[in-house]
């Protein structure tokens, strides 16, 4: 009896000290009717989530993290999955905001994981390492990638997980082992997101190359020089790539062939990437006006004036456009108009793109918080 007593202590001891090292997803990943897998809620980077907000938002919790969250949140598995600027992954239970665990990876990371399966994806841009799989049931590293430091979230096809590095490099490796399949020397800094859409994956470089590559083999389609810097990942729909430069322009490009169809100019920088829905472009300048464009043919369909440039990606719902300012103001505008519907003044700037799940929102902020909002009457109380 004293034996088994034994054996049983120190069985749930192991247990303990496992459960303390390792944020483990503790079962089979099921698949959530609308997951968010990678950066700016999909591969197309178009930053849209479907969803309505059906009362003034107002902070429920908050959240003191070991860094500032990066740019975009996962949600799978009811967890909220993101990585932090010094290099931490966090699982949060999206029924329980208390209830986190989180693992040093890297010396800093930049952009959003990206989930396939069981495997995280995650690109570092500080440290020795630039790409890691992480297997979030074992809690194990299944493969890691030396240099080839990143800005981008990584892009996951059928057979290959393909990653930028900052010094113009994209490479694709096989999902299982890491084994190098293919590179390109892009002979220019890639600081932002790629995207993907069918066979097509689209680059744009700070110095304002953009190119189409094929994601099995990586042969190019074609390439454009803007001559203007970049900073924002390309948005994509099925027939068009949009760029959003320096100089305040949005050029759109068709896909296949590498030909701009329309162009608009603004009159002030773009630092962040654009949302996308059906109809609509939608971006902030750094004079902090917002403005949406008719995606078809770039005519201006109305302009907001903020109070500062953006200090997030904007995320568009069903009705409303959410977006944080360098002013530490988190907005709701009415996408049909661009009225300001609400404005939430924070301690910080807002750092990362909303993200929403059962009637709750979540926004990080600096300098290393997230803050949970309730979007329901009987919660505003």
């Amino acid at each position: 009896m004293r034996k088994q007593t034994i054996v049983s202590v120190l069985f749930l001891g192991l247990i303990l000290v496992l459960s303390c090292q390792k944020p483990l997803i503790k079962k089979v990943l099921p698949q959530p009717k609308k997951p968010i897998t990678t950066a700016l809620q999909s591969y197309t980077r178009d930053g849209y989530q479907d969803f309505s907000i059906l009362d003034s938002l107002k902070i429920i919790e908050s959240e003191d993290l070991h860094g500032l969250a990066s740019p975009s949140f996962l949600k799978y598995s009811n967890e909220l999955i993101f990585t932090t600027l010094n290099g931490h992954l966090y699982f949060i239970s999206l029924d329980d905001f208390s209830n986190s665990r989180d693992l040093s990876i890297s010396a800093g990371i930049a952009a959003a994981p990206t989930l396939h399966g069981n495997t995280l994806y995650i690109a570092a841009n500080k440290g020795e390492k630039g790409l890691f799989a992480y297997n979030v049931l074992t809690g194990k590293m299944r493969w890691e990638i030396h240099g080839q430091l990143s800005n981008s979230s990584p892009i996951v096809t059928q057979n290959y997980v393909i990653h930028a590095s900052i010094d113009g490099y994209i490479s694709a490796y096989h999902l299982n082992d890491g084994e190098r399949v293919w590179q390109v020397d892009y002979k220019d800094p890639i600081l932002n997101n790629l995207a993907l859409i069918d066979e097509n994956i689209i680059v744009a470089s700070q110095n304002g190359k953009v190119s189409n590559y094929n994601p099995q083999s990586g042969y190019l389609n074609w390439t454009l020089n803007m001559s203007e810097a970049v900073y924002a990942s390309p948005v994509i729909n099925k027939n068009h790539i949009f760029i959003t430069t320096y100089s305040g322009s949005i050029i759109q490009i068709e896909t296949k062939a590498g030909i701009i169809t329309h162009r608009f100019s603004g009159k002030s920088p773009i630092f962040k990437t654009p949302a996308l829905d059906n109809t609509t472009l939608y971006f902030i300048m750094a004079n902090g006006k917002t403005i949406a464009l008719d995606k078809s043919n770039l005519k201006q369909k109305w302009q907001t004036q903020l109070d500062g440039p953006a200090s997030t990606s904007p995320l568009v719902t069903k009705e409303e456009i959410l977006v944080g300012t360098e002013s530490k103001i988190f907005y709701r505008l009415d996408k049909k108009t661009g009225a300001i519907l609400q404005s939430i003044k924070l301690p910080g700037r807002p750092g990362s793109q909303a993200a929403f799940y059962k009637d709750k929102i979540y926004l990080s902020y600096e300098p290393d918080f997230l803050v949970l909002f309730s979007t329901k009457a009987e919660n505003n109380d």
